[in-house]
C-alpha cells in the first residue's frame, strides 16, 4: 500500500491482527507500482483499482470483524484511512490526467471527491490539499472562465497557509509562493471589484518574509489596488517605495528569475508614469481613475504571462460561456479580454487602441443585457465613453437609432444614493420604500446595503440586496430611484441598451427584430465585421414583442 500512515506506531499493532487476503495485498501492491512511475501512465485505472482494493478492505474487515473483538475503534479509523489514503491520492492523479486533457468540469468533481475524503477523516492529507488539490482546481476553474468559483479556492488555499503555519504543520511553502497565492487573490479581486479585500491581501502579502523581489511585487499589486478604490496619492507612494527599495538580486527562495524581473521591472515603471499622471491631473473621475487602473492591472499582469493570451481568444471563450447559459463568466471573460486589449497597447501593438472601443462594448453589453448588473454595466459604460474619447470616435447616441427613443442608460450605485425597495423576499412590509444607500455593491456577491426607516419612530433598518438585482428606474426629474431586489425591473430587460461594435446604440428589442428580419450589417453605418458580435447576442436574446410559434 501506500504506506504512509503504516509507518506510525497506530497502525502497526492494526496489521499484526489483522492482514488483507493475498488477493488485495496482490492488488495494493500494483497500485503502488502505478503509483510510483513518473509520471503515471493511467490515472483513470488507478482510480479503478483503488475503488476496487477498498471494497475488497472494506468487505474483509466487516468479516473480520464479525469473528474478533479486540479490534478498537481507532484501529478501524486507521485501516480506513490506509485504504482511503490510495483513493485519494487516485482521485489526484486523474484530476492532473484532466487538467492536461482539458477536461476541466471533470478535474472539479475528481478534486471535490478527493477533498471529501481528506474532510471524512479530519483533514488528514493538508499538506496535499493545500498544495496539490487547490491548485488543480484553480487551473480548472481559470480555464472554465469561472472567477467567482477561482477566487473561493484561491481564498481557501491561503487560509490553508495560515492554519498550517499557525499550528506548525510543515508544508514546505516558501515565502515567495505563499506571496505569489496572496497577490493571485488579490488580483482576482480587482478584477471582481473588490477593493478592499485586494487591500487587505496584498498587505498581508507584503508582511511575508520572503525575498525582496516577492515582496516589490506584492508591494505593486498594493498600489494597484490602492489605484483602483480611488487612491491614487497613496497607490503613487507604494509606487514610489518599490522603485526604491528594487533590487535585481537573485536570492533563492523561489523567487523570480531574470526574465520575470525584466516583466516586472517594466510594470511598474509604467505604473509610476500613469500614477503620477493622475495625480498631476486630478482627473480620476470621468476617464482617468477608470483607464488608469486598468492600464495598471493589466501592465502588472505581464509579469506572470498573460501576454501568451490573447483578447480573441478571450472573446471566443465568452461567446461559448453565454451560450453555455453562463452570463457572469462571460462578462468575466470579456473584461478580461479588456485588460489583454490594453496590455498589447502598452507593448506597442498600434491595432490594440483601435479594438479597444469593440471589446469595451462587447463587456457592457454582455453586463447589462444578459447579466442585467446595472452597477457592473455602469462601470463598463464609463469605460466605453473613455475609450472612445482616447481613440477620438466621437460619443454614443443618447437615443436609439431605431425606434429615436430615448435610452436609458445604467447608473452606478453611490453612498447616499436614494433606492427604492421592491418585491423583497422577506421583510415584504418594507416594500416599496425608499431609503439610503450605506454600502454600494462590492465583493464577490456584489451586495449593496440600504438603510430605510424602520417600523417604530426613528428606528433604522439595514437590508442588503444583491447588486445583480440592481436596476434603475425611470423617476422624478433630479431624483434617482432603484429597484433594489425585483422579480420585475422597472426596465424591462427589452428596454436595455445594446452598444454595437461599431459604437451605435439600440434598444435590445429593436436591434433584435432587425435581426430576426434578415439584418445582418449595422443599421446605421452597414458595418459588417464590427456587426458579428451583436448578431450573435440578438439569437440569444427572446422576441418580446412576439409571440412564441407553435408546431
Amino acid at each position: 500500500m501506500a504506506r504512509l500512515v503504516e509507518t506510525s506506531d497506530e497502525f502497526v499493532g492494526v496489521r499484526k491482527q489483522f492482514e488483507l487476503s493475498a488477493d488485495c495485498q496482490a492488488m495494493e501492491d500494483s497500485w503502488v507500482n502505478m503509483y510510483n512511475k513518473e509520471p503515471i501512465e493511467d490515472g483513470k485505472a488507478l482510480l479503478a483499482l483503488a475503488f476496487r482494493i477498498r471494497q475488497q478492505a472494506m468487505r474483509e474487515l466487516s468479516a473480520w470483524k464479525q469473528q474478533a473483538t479486540s479490534l478498537l475503534a481507532s484501529d478501524l479509523r486507521g485501516i480506513e484511512l490506509s485504504v482511503d489514503f490510495m483513493l485519494f491520492e487516485s482521485h489526484l492523479a486523474y484530476a492532473s490526467e484532466l487538467l492536461n486533457a482539458d477536461a476541466h468540469s471533470e478535474v472539479i468533481k475528481h478534486t471535490q471527491n478527493a477533498l471529501a475524503l481528506s474532510a471524512r477523516h479530519g483533514n488528514a492529507w493538508k499538506k496535499r490539499v493545500a498544495t496539490c488539490l487547490f491548485d488543480y482546481e484553480k487551473l480548472a476553474y481559470a480555464n472554465l472562465g469561472e472567477r467567482n468559483h477561482f477566487l473561493v479556492v484561491a481564498k481557501a488555499q491561503v487560509t490553508a497557509f495560515r492554519l498550517a503555519e499557525t499550528e506548525g504543520v510543515p508544508l514546505g511553502i516558501s515565502g515567495h509562493e505563499r506571496i505569489v497565492a496572496l497577490v493571485l487573490v488579490a488580483s482576482t479581486q480587482i478584477e471582481l471589484r473588490d477593493f478592499d479585500g485586494a487591500m487587505a491581501h496584498s498587505r498581508e502579502a507584503v508582511g511575508v518574509q520572503a525575498p525582496q523581489t516577492s515582496i516589490n511585487y506584492a508591494r505593486m499589486k498594493l498600489g494597484t489596488a490602492l489605484m483602483a478604490n480611488g487612491e491614487a496619492q497613496e497607490a503613487l507612494r507604494e509606487f514610489e517605495r518599490t522603485d526604491r527599495e528594487w533590487t535585481s538580486g537573485f536570492d533563492g527562495d523561489g523567487g523570480f528569475d531574470g526574465n520575470e524581473l525584466q516583466r516586472i521591472r517594466k510594470a511598474l515603471d509604467h505604473n509610476l508614469r500613469t500614477c503620477r499622471q493622475l495625480v498631476a491631473n486630478k482627473e480620476g473621475d470621468t476617464h482617468g481613475a477608470a483607464m488608469a487602473r486598468a492600464e495598471i492591472e493589466a501592465a502588472a499582469a505581464a509579469a506572470y504571462g498573460d501576454e501568451y493570451a490573447t483578447p480573441i481568444d478571450c472573446a471566443a471563450r465568452a461567446a461559448t460561456l453565454l451560450v453555455d447559459g453562463k452570463p457572469r463568466e462571460a462578462t468575466d471573460a470579456a473584461e478580461r479580454a479588456i485588460k489583454l486589449t490594453i496590455l498589447h497597447q502598452i507593448k506597442g501593438d498600434p491595432m490594440a487602441m483601435m479594438q479597444l472601443p469593440a471589446t469595451e462594448a462587447r463587456a457592457f453589453t454582455l453586463a447589462n443585457c444578459f447579466l442585467r448588473d446595472d452597477d457592473r454595466a455602469a462601470e463598463r459604460l464609463t469605460c466605453v465613453r473613455a475609450a472612445l474619447k482616447r481613440c477620438a470616435r466621437g460619443q454614443l447616441e443618447e437615443s436609439c437609432a431605431i425606434c429615436l427613443q430615448k435610452l436609458v442608460w445604467p447608473a452606478r450605485l453611490a453612498k447616499r444614493d436614494w433606492v427604492r425597495i421592491h418585491s423583497l423576499t422577506r421583510a415584504t412590509q418594507h416594500n416599496d420604500k425608499l431609503g439610503t444607500v450605506v454600502r454600494p455593491p462590492t465583493g464577490e456577491e456584489r451586495r449593496a446595503e440600504v438603510e430605510i426607516t424602520g417600523s417604530k419612530p426613528g428606528e433604522r433598518i439595514t437590508i442588503k440586496v444583491r447588486s445583480s438585482n440592481l436596476a434603475s428606474c425611470v423617476a422624478e426629474p433630479g431624483q434617482r430611484t432603484y429597484c433594489a431586489a425585483s422579480f420585475e425591473r422597472p426596465v424591462h430587460e427589452s428596454q436595455r441598451a445594446v452598444i454595437t461594435g461599431c459604437m451605435h446604440a439600440f434598444h435590445a428589442k429593436c436591434i433584435k427584430r432587425a435581426v430576426d428580419e434578415g439584418q445582418m450589417t449595422c443599421p446605421v453605418c452597414r458595418a459588417e465585421g464590427d456587426f458579428v458580435d451583436t448578431v450573435a447576442m440578438c439569437e440569444l436574446m427572446p422576441s418580446w414583442d412576439r409571440p412564441s410559434e407553435t408546431y
